[in-house]
């Protein structure tokens, strides 16, 4: 999925863990996602690895 600053997305960990949040940056080797409770920095090759779904 290609990932969009100003979108809203939920990821899925392996664990099962959730963040719905925006998308507030992207560079080359991290995302970073805002939710109202936690503000989460994602490497980019770990992207792959998880559940992504945009609302």
């Amino acid at each position: 999925m290609n990932i969009k600053v100003g979108q809203r997305y939920q990821i899925t960990f392996p664990d099962g863990h959730q963040v719905s949040g925006l998308c507030e940056k992207i560079n080359n080797i991290s995302v970073v996602i805002r939710s109202p409770r936690e503000s989460r920095l994602i490497p980019s090759d770990e992207l792959k690895s998880l559940q992504i779904e945009r609302l």
